[in-house]
């Protein structure tokens, strides 16, 4: 699958990536291009303060290139306490990370997409 993203003000096409558990392949696959900083409600600081290249291949900010590794396995890079579902209520350990949260920033709180 081929997927559109706006990082770092750069339109970019990217292969997806593998995660833990692909969700089924009817579900709809949420944006993860940022939302316009001033409707930002929360913000990962990488993506916060240009270091594109915590989660991406590149380092360029207007093309920072695929996600390194799979994308939950980057998520779970720094955020190793959400690696058992227990740890926060309604997280799941086989749904993608960016099932439910923006990897850049987001109108609602944790990232969240709604």
């Amino acid at each position: 699958m081929i997927a559109r993203l706006l990082c770092c003000g750069a339109a970019l096409v990217v292969s997806a990536v593998a995660f833990a558990a692909d969700p089924p392949a009817t579900a709809a696959r949420p944006n993860l291009a940022p939302v316009p900083a001033a409707q930002a409600v929360s913000n990962h600081s990488p993506y916060l303060t240009g270091e594109c290249s915590i989660c991406h291949q590149g380092g360029d900010h207007a093309r920072p290139g695929p996600v390194s590794g799979g994308a939950n396995s980057s998520c779970l890079g720094c955020h190793g306490e959400f690696r058992t579902p227990k740890s926060v209520p309604g997280h799941s350990a086989s749904a993608a990370c960016t099932t439910c949260h923006n990897p850049h920033n987001s109108r609602a709180r944790a990232l969240l997409h709604k």
